[in-house]
């Protein structure tokens, strides 16, 4: 095989040369090829998740920061620096998001009209339609403190947090389902192989189906780099649903791949004209 793994993403758009020396004499069967464009596209959806969550923790996180009160433990007692009941304001829906109350009047979120309570021994919170549940007991907390640079603290942490953790937990789950999106795609190629008498192994047609499918993920990779609106006219206008459109990206590329191979491979000894080539493709 002539070509670096790294060429795959260049030629596997239009040269059938490329196609019949994958089906030939490439090695493995593309997953690893396919987990390293998923990483990287997942990388795109996490930097946008950073993007999102700083921009809510300085307009909407640094709004409820505002209004926090000074928290205080002592040997299981909460209390605040302010008089009870007090009360968080959502800043986007303009409604009560949380209450304090630590007079002891008020036991359960129904009393306040709030989602969320805490009084001076628990934080308890309610779900539609049913009864009041616990999320934490202050019974055995010696002494904590609690202020708005705390919350303003954990919020940046979960700016980054979040995506890393989305980005970890996500990809193997992805690439499991394109392994089997391959698969699937490899069977059309086969058929189109036995139909059409073109002679190429099976392991041949799923590392085509897979290169196909990496060629489905750079493009999903720059219409989240760049606007999908081309010349004042978007996708959705057209009534172009872009998973259909990947589908068929995905299908057409794994029997292009395998129809370029009803003829031999015809690449001769030129590999000083390619960068990088002379290597094998090991996917």
């Amino acid at each position: 095989m002539r070509y670096k793994i790294w060429q795959a993403p260049f030629w596997a758009f239009f040269s059938t040369q490329f196609y019949r020396e994958l089906g030939s004499n490439g090695k493995g069967v593309g997953f690893l090829y396919l987990l390293v464009l998923l990483c990287l596209a997942s990388m795109v959806d996490s930097a946008k998740s950073i993007a999102y969550f700083q921009n809510q923790l300085m307009s909407v996180g640094s709004e409820y920061a505002e209004q926090l009160p000074l928290v205080q433990i002592t040997d299981g007692k909460l209390s605040i620096d302010r008089d009870s009941p007090y009360y968080l304001q959502d800043p986007q829906a303009e409604r009560v998001a949380l209450a304090f109350d630590t007079s002891g009047t008020s036991k359960s979120t129904s009393d306040l009209d709030a989602p969320i309570l805490v009084t001076e021994d628990a934080i308890l919170a309610r779900k539609e339609g049913s009864a009041d549940f616990v999320i934490m007991k202050f019974a055995g907390i010696k002494q904590y403190r609690f202020t708005k640079a705390d919350l303003l603290s954990i919020l940046e942490k979960a700016t980054w947090v979040v995506p890393i953790g989305q980005f970890f937990i996500s990809v193997p789950t992805i690439w499991i389902g394109h392994i089997v999106l391959a698969l699937a795609y490899s069977l059309a190629g086969l058929l189109l192989a036995k139909t059409i008498s073109i002679q190429i192994k099976y392991e041949g047609i799923l590392r085509i189906a897979s290169i196909a499918i990496g060629n489905v993920v750079i493009l999903d990779i720059i219409s989240k780099l760049f606007p999908a609106e081309i010349g004042g006219i978007s996708l959705r206008q057209l009534d172009v649903h872009w998973n259909l459109v990947k589908l068929l990206v995905g299908v057409g590329y794994t029997l292009f791949g395998v129809s370029a191979n009803l003829a031999p491979v015809t690449f001769q000894s030129v590999s000083g004209d390619l960068p990088g080539s002379g290597d094998s493709l090991k996917n």
